[in-house]
């Protein structure tokens, strides 16, 4: 008779194994129950509102099931964009009840609402970045602690701090070091966009890359990533450039000033007529520290033009006339493409700045006069000092840091 109750037990026992409902079950009742063209209507609240059906037929669900479900939930009704569902199922989940194996789904989740919370905040002031409101969550992995410095700087680039989301992507950056090759490369190529937004020179966004060419990520990145004119940074120029005799047709010209302005132009292009009383001013003020120097790129035809366009806008410097437009050697050794360009070199004949040409005169004196001030000073430029420092560390968010 025992043995009968024994086995009446296990096949009882059995049968409830069998039949009991998990996250899995819940999950494809609610599909099943989803209307077909809810799928196609984005913000749609069906999904969300399916699992919810499903899962209160269900309500004996172990912690591990209740858990994979409040997940799921947590993300469709972000899916909806409705952060206030999200929040209350995001409020009862708690870090330390998270196995390992779903604490970056949850960490990606809690991301996820910051970003869709932030913008309703009226005062961005008091928005917590979001590394910090992950932190005060738990302590999540390197990755999901990553996304988070890459969430924040999102929302500053929004908020037009472009200066200060570098270093939240330089703070993804040393969390990223051992993920794979296209997560980093995403990172770098996102942090090159912010470069950019935040008007960082050429300079220093080599000089950025270049202290990290031994990251195979950057490498990749970078192989493809610059013209051939941006790598000429540091490189020196033709010695028909850089001698401190300059020869122009017959005559020797001495140029013995500290720092020689390089001047590629054409009398027919009309950033060029903009860039020479630009110029031409720069040269009457800072005489003692600059030489300029013209390199025509005008034809055979167009030549005759250069000696009027120079009187015309008083610019009184020798100019380099090869007649071979585009085709010309110095042109091509420069790696010029396009004009006006405008070089700054040493007496050494190394290419100190090649991005000082602006889209408007007014931003090309402050770039031409930023330049030399900078390599008087034995500086990088004024707006990218910080960038030759150590990878700063967002402020009490040093812990982040591996």
């Amino acid at each position: 008779m025992k043995h009968l109750y024994l086995l009446l037990s296990l096949a009882f026992c059995s049968f409830i194994s069998l039949d009991a409902a998990d996250a899995a079950a819940v999950l494809a009742e609610a599909k099943k129950n989803m209307p077909e063209e809810a799928w196609a209507d984005l913000g749609s609240d069906a999904w969300p509102k399916a699992i919810e059906t499903a899962w209160s037929a269900e309500p004996d669900l172990n912690e591990a099931d209740t858990l994979l479900l409040r997940l799921h939930l947590i993300e469709a009704w972000l899916g909806a964009n409705d952060v206030n569902q999200a929040e209350q199922q995001l409020s009862k989940i708690t870090f330390a009840d998270v196995p390992e194996a779903l604490r970056d789904r949850f960490g990606n989740a809690v991301i996820l609402h910051w970003r869709q919370t932030w913008p309703n905040q009226k005062d961005q002031a008091q928005v917590t970045s979001a590394s910090k409101h992950l932190k005060q969550i738990g302590n999540f992995s390197k990755a999901i602690r990553a996304r988070a410095h890459v969430a924040e700087a999102s929302r500053l680039i929004f908020m037009k701090q472009a200066k200060k989301a570098l270093i939240q992507y330089d703070a993804a950056y040393a969390l990223m070091k051992g993920a794979s090759m296209d997560e980093r490369i995403t990172l770098l190529q996102l942090r090159l966009t912010c470069m950019e937004a935040a008007d960082v020179r050429q300079a220093a966004i080599l000089d950025w890359f270049d202290r990290r060419k031994n990251d195979e990520a950057v490498k990749a990145m970078a192989a493809g990533m610059f013209s051939k004119e941006q790598k000429m940074l540091g490189t020196k120029v033709p010695a028909a450039l850089s001698a401190a005799t300059v020869k122009i047709k017959d005559d020797s010209i001495a140029m013995n000033q500290p720092y020689r302005v390089i001047f590629v132009f054409a009398t027919w292009s009309k950033g060029s007529a903009e860039s020479a009383p630009v110029l031409a001013t720069a040269l009457k003020e800072m005489n003692d520290k600059i030489g300029v120097l013209g390199v025509s790129i005008d034809t055979k035809e167009s030549v005759k033009e250069i000696e009027g366009f120079l009187q015309r806008y008083d610019l009184k410097i020798p100019v380099i006339e090869e007649q071979a437009a585009w085709e010309s050697k110095l042109i091509k050794q420069l790696h010029i493409e396009a004009v006006p360009t405008i070089l700054l070199i040493d007496k050494q004949g190394r290419i100190l700045a090649n991005d000082i040409q602006g889209a408007e005169a007014k931003l090309t004196d402050q770039r031409l006069r930023e330049s030399i001030q900078s390599a008087a000073q034995g500086i990088k430029m004024p707006d990218e000092q910080a960038e030759k420092q150590q990878d700063p560390v967002p402020e009490d968010e040093s812990e982040d840091f591996p």
